[in-house]
């Protein structure tokens, strides 16, 4: 296991090198930001709404404290998935229906997911809650396989504690996940012999549960955040508590299932031999372990269709289930496409991974010009002070002004811009928190698609968010623009006017 390990670990580290070589952006370079804050006393939900659970951002301090953030993340990513991997590599070898089968293809299907675990439609970068989840849901996948296989009761005991750990941190960094770990629950249960044994997996499962549940919420509970963090991160997202009004850029759900299937396609030749994998398996050497396999490979792909839009990140958790069905095609007998494809599947996916690798990082260093969003920094740091709000009118790979100025954001919903494709409900609360309490600096990137505060308008989106205007009317009013840097628009809040003092007078 570790010769396979150490393989596993070499080939990850290689193709998931964009996490250490890329600044990160977008998502990454929020989750960076409020790990930043987190120092400041500022936490998720309660300072800085997220609807993340709080791991993502405690991984992020972890990075920090370091000095090197990016290679931190690097190789601890690396490590998950070489850990994974090896959870998928075991898997396809408890699939093996006669010794004589070969073992070549339980080797292969974990090199094939460390190789596309880099593909940078879904890696996007690194330091996404799904870089997590996935190598930790091929670990609870094992760990239920061994639940029901193991010789003695202690190992299956432990076993079942272990699933529900995994299963949960897992969910914890991607809510949808949950309908695979229900789904492989279920189907484990199954499998065990009888009532005795599936009381004895539930209660032992549910221990584990509740142990990473215990880990995911102790920081938010010990610094005073629990409240906030659940309502944004498991309420928000299952819509209880909360009327999600659809925002004007909210994709309508024929558009989320073109998405979901175009992001498919990137990578449609492994889904297209998982598939395959799944039916052959099944035609050829039935076992509960193909069922699993397929079960987990169609839940994954459906929680990733779940929400209010549909990225090709989302489908990252799905890569595990797929490589482990395509180990399980080249379990049977062994036949002329069975010996070359393997090869070819290797060549083209990771041809293919390092072209992207490659195009994407070329691409980042000439798509950021350094001279004007640094200038925006510069002006900012000389002009204001530490303590002084900053609100980044912007987003896509501008994200990392974010960490760059490491600065309070003086509203608690940061990420304004977003909420206008998934919930216009949380952008009036912005503008709300806005108008009490206005930032001090605000820096507007006036390339993005989004509604501008300085341009001319866009009525038919005011007409359907009135608090828009309501935003353009105060920065108009309130605010004075002191730099365009490009196009960068940078304006500061208009200072009160000082009275002069009274004068008194003295008499004739």
């Amino acid at each position: 296991m570790l010769a396979r390990l150490a393989l596993f670990l070499a080939i990850a580290l290689a193709f998931q090198c964009e996490t250490a070589i890329v600044t990160p952006r977008a998502d990454s370079a929020a989750w960076l930001f409020m790990a930043q804050r987190q120092q400041s006393g500022e936490m998720p939900g309660r300072d800085l709404w997220d609807n993340k659970l709080p791991l993502i951002y405690l991984v992020g301090r972890a990075a920090i404290a370091t000095g090197h953030p990016q290679i931190f993340l690097w190789l601890l990513e690396a490590a998950l998935t070489a850990a994974g991997a090896v959870a998928v590599a075991r898997m396809v070898d408890h699939g093996r229906a006669y010794e004589s089968q070969p073992t070549y293809a339980a080797t292969f299907a974990g090199a094939l997911l460390c190789i596309a675990s880099g593909a940078t439609s879904y890696h996007a970068g690194g330091y996404m809650t799904e870089c997590y989840a996935m190598p930790l849901s091929a670990l609870g996948a094992l760990c239920m396989v061994n639940a029901a296989r193991s010789p003695t009761l202690q190992r299956r005991a432990v076993h079942a504690v272990l699933s529900g750990l995994m299963w949960t941190l897992a969910v914890s960094f991607r809510l949808p996940l949950g309908l695979a770990a229900v789904g492989i629950a279920v189907l484990t249960l199954t499998q065990l012999e009888s009532t005795r044994l599936r009381v004895a997996f539930v209660g032992c499962h549910t221990l584990g549960i509740l142990g990473a549940l215990a880990v995911v919420f102790v920081h938010p509970l010990m610094s005073g955040y629990l409240h906030e963090c659940i309502d944004a991160a498991i309420l928000w997202p299952l819509g209880i508590g909360h009327e999600r009004i659809p925002g004007p850029f909210a994709q309508s759900a024929i558009s989320r299932l073109g998405d979901w299937a175009q992001d498919i396609a990137k990578l449609g030749w492994l889904h297209a031999a998982a598939i395959c994998g799944i039916i052959m398996a099944r035609r050829e050497q039935p076992s509960w372990i193909t069922r699993l396999v397929a079960v987990w490979y169609v839940t994954a792909l459906a929680s990733a269709g779940w929400g209010w839009a549909s990225y090709a990140h989302y489908q990252y958790v799905a890569i595990a289930p797929m490589c482990a069905a395509i180990g399980l095609f080249f379990k049977g007998p062994v036949t002329s496409i069975r010996r070359y494809l393997p090869r070819v599947l290797v060549g083209l996916t990771g041809g293919i991974v390092c072209f992207q690798v490659a195009s994407e990082f070329h691409g980042e260093v000439l798509s950021l010009d350094d001279t004007d969003r640094m200038a925006a920094v510069r002006l900012v740091e000389t002009k204001g002070s530490p303590t002084e709000p900053v609100l980044l009118w912007a987003w896509g790979r501008n994200a990392d002004i974010l960490n760059k100025l490491n600065r309070p954001t003086g509203v608690r919903h940061f990420m304004a811009h977003a909420y206008l494709d998934m919930d216009a409900g949380l952008f009036n609360e912005f503008v709300s928190e806005f108008v009490d309490e206005p930032p001090e600096w605000i820096l507007e990137d006036t390339r993005r698609k989004k509604p501008s505060l300085s341009g001319p308008a866009d009525p038919s989106i005011e007409s359907r968010v009135p608090s828009l205007m309501t935003l353009r009317e105060f920065v108009a009013t309130g605010y004075t623009r002191v730099a365009v840097l490009g196009p960068w628009s940078i304006h500061r809040l208009k200072q009160p006017t000082a009275m002069p003092p009274a004068t008194q007078s003295t008499g004739p």
